[in-house]
């Protein structure tokens, strides 16, 4: 099981306020330590007829950098001061893992089984995009800056990380982004962390934070629904990063999603 937290950058520059964050070294009594970058791509997939979208699961190949993952993730519980718990496989990439995240599948009676030659091809992404027998639902990018949260009495022990995210959505004809603070516990004492540096950034950036449970993977999904029926674009700033007003509306449009 992982447990997080996201904070949407509503600011009317979110680079900036990013860049602000990513100088930022210190939040309340806990420690901010710089640990890299790194450049994300994530394929989600579903079979045909949408089984892993019926049992509330979602199947991702992530190429981080030059490494692969792959991930299952499914049920999610919502904390009233804004955390996510929910469960999620992450396997490294290997023969080995491919096999497992096959038994998973058949486990969960999903009727999908991945070629031994996913592992075997030099380009896994390229080798989905050939499959007849499944749907790339979304394939999205985020460019992410990585800061260990750790408290100042116990700077040896990594309580959670910080995520500082701008995520590209990339629908028919346009291109969205969108800047996002996210927060993950590493132990059961990082979900404490989370939760006072959540609450903390709420009301020290009231203007510029907003709290946002729902998943990348879904957020992606509803601006692509949405899209079919509304001009998009007109809810994207100079740099086609989304606008405040554009988040309420996409929560009363949620059950959308759901309802075909």
């Amino acid at each position: 099981m992982e447990v997080e937290t996201k904070l949407l950058i509503i600011a009317p520059n979110p680079e900036t306020f990013l860049r602000h964050m990513a100088n930022t070294s210190t939040i309340l009594n806990y420690q901010l330590r710089k640990k890299g970058r790194r450049k994300i791509r994530d394929i989600y997939l579903d079979t045909k007829s949408g089984d892993l979208k019926t049992r509330r699961l979602a199947l991702r190949l992530r190429k981080m950098n030059n490494n692969y993952l792959l991930t299952l993730k499914g049920k999610t519980v919502i904390y009233d001061w804004g955390g996510v718990e929910r469960l999620e496989i992450e396997l490294p990439w290997s023969l080995k893992s491919v096999k497992q995240m096959n038994r998973i599948l058949t486990e969960n009676q999903i009727p999908f089984i991945f070629s031994e030659n996913l592992y075997r091809t030099l380009n896994p992404v390229n080798y989905l995009y050939q499959l007849t027998d499944i749907e790339i639902i979304q394939d999205r990018e985020t460019r992410r800056l990585i800061r260990y949260i750790t408290h100042k009495e116990h700077p040896e022990k990594i309580l959670a990380e910080m995520a500082l995210d701008i995520v590209s959505y990339h629908l028919q004809n346009l291109l969205i982004h969108q800047a996002e603070i996210e927060l993950e516990a590493k132990s059961s004492a990082g979900i404490k962390a989370i939760q006072h540096i959540h609450t903390f950034l709420l009301q020290k950036y009231p203007d510029a934070l907003r709290s946002w449970t729902l998943s990348k993977l879904t957020t992606g999904l509803l601006l692509e629904k949405m899209s079919q029926s509304e001009t998009l674009s007109s809810f994207l700033n100079d740099q086609n990063f989304l606008i405040p007003e554009m988040y309420e509306r996409m929560l009363k449009n949620l059950n959308t999603l759901y309802l075909e």
